[in-house]
């Protein structure tokens, strides 16, 4: 069995992670480039193909993780108390960095992405270690069958609630932010204040792209980025780049057809959205895996997988950080600004477009937080879960 740190794994955590600090940071809200920018509603874009990647590879480390534990002789008790514990605790990290931007329980949005992140991998990692339980002790051998049938029972479901099952008040066959089960679930279960303040509708919160029933749409993001691994663990051999580019390929052809009749929408995380999202990701690993073949590209790529190495840790600090981002401290004369007003101040006045200033912004930000990242990598430190 390989077990083989995959740095192409960590390219494409890097990337995913470097790309949501350009997404989140810019140095104006209004000025951005397409690419930049999140579907409105449905649609498919490069800024929303990040956190699916992430997720991706969230699930693809699982099985080279799990391997490895349960032929340490790890037991299955053990291994669940793991996923329970820290998956609990990073939960408790999203709800704390939520609340520091609110300062009131009233107020602090629940969901968000730290939250979807544990709660995709507890899901994903427990139907791993029930797929693998017949087999022997000690010994790593999941039944890819039973995941692959859980996959589609998980898509089909989630496809025929959000078209067939009518939602009280609203009706059958709503994909929108206010009548889905999605956004009426998540405003029952949360209540409206603990929502996220712009997943709003004529002006009224509605929904939080990182609801229940997204996140565990979510999940299959995950669970095919752990079915990957898990063949890669067999058969090492027959995962080459082409094959990872052409799977990817037939995923997002997948995703295509299905967004016929199922709208492609990430804020409810439909089937069509999650089968694309994971071929970009599945193809994106695949370009990674011919790339660190060659030195000087390696070489080129290093701060990526600097980021990647500890890509977990990036959530926290940047989530920590932006809150800061709009708070007027610094003295300019008679007016006191933000440091994202600083920034891009600065900046506009050296380029001559308004975007380009915007993303030089978040790219400074990007390069100011690399050499705690370098630092961190350089010592072997690295946050896990």
């Amino acid at each position: 069995m390989n077990t083989r740190r995959l740095d192409e794994l960590d390219l494409l955590r890097g990337l995913s992670v470097i790309g949501m600090l350009l997404v989140v940071t810019p140095g104006q809200w209004e000025q951005n480039y397409s690419w930049l920018v999140h579907a409105p509603w449905e649609g498919l874009v490069p800024a929303d193909m990040i956190f699916p990647g992430f997720l991706f590879c969230v699930g693809f480390a699982l099985p080279l993780s799990l391997s490895k534990r349960i032929l340490a002789g790890e037991s299955y008790h053990r291994l669940a108390t793991h996923f329970l514990t820290r998956g609990l605790a990073l939960i408790g990290i999203g709800v704390l960095i939520n609340l520091l931007q609110t300062f009131s329980w009233e107020n602090v949005r629940l969901p968000g992405i730290l939250q979807s992140i544990a709660v995709c991998w507890l899901l994903v990692g427990g139907l791993l270690l029930a797929a693998n339980r017949a087999g022997q002790p000690g010994e790593w051998n999941p039944r890819l069958g039973l995941l692959t049938v859980c996959g589609i029972v998980m898509l089909t479901a989630y496809w025929m609630l959000l078209t067939f099952v009518p939602v009280p008040g609203y009706g059958a066959n709503r994909f929108d932010s206010v009548g889905s089960w999605p956004a009426v679930i998540d405003r029952a279960v949360f209540g409206v204040n603990h929502l996220w303040i712009w997943g709003r509708t004529d002006g009224a919160v509605t929904y939080d792209p990182e609801g229940l029933l997204s996140t565990l749409s979510a999940s299959i993001n995950v669970l095919i980025g752990a079915i990957l691994a898990s063949l890669y663990l067999r058969t090492p051999q027959n995962f080459t780049p082409v094959r990872q580019v052409s799977t990817g390929a037939a995923l997002m052809a997948a995703g295509l057809a299905a967004s016929l009749f199922y709208p492609p929408i990430k804020q409810i995380w439909t089937g069509s959205f999650a089968l694309f999202s994971s071929g970009v990701a599945l193809a994106l690993l695949g370009g990674f895996s011919l790339l660190v073949r060659n030195d000087l590209a390696g070489k080129l790529l290093f701060p990526v997988k600097v980021y990647g190495s500890n890509a977990l840790l990036v959530f926290i600090i940047s989530g920590l950080t932006f809150a800061t981002f709009d708070i007027p401290f610094i003295p300019t004369g008679e007016d006191i600004i933000s440091f994202r007003n600083l920034g891009y101040g600065l900046f506009s006045g050296i380029l001559p477009d308004n975007r380009s200033a915007s993303l030089a912004f978040a790219f400074a930000f990007v390069c100011l937080l690399y050499p705690l990242m370098w630092f961190l990598y350089s010592r072997r430190y690295f946050l896990k879960l």
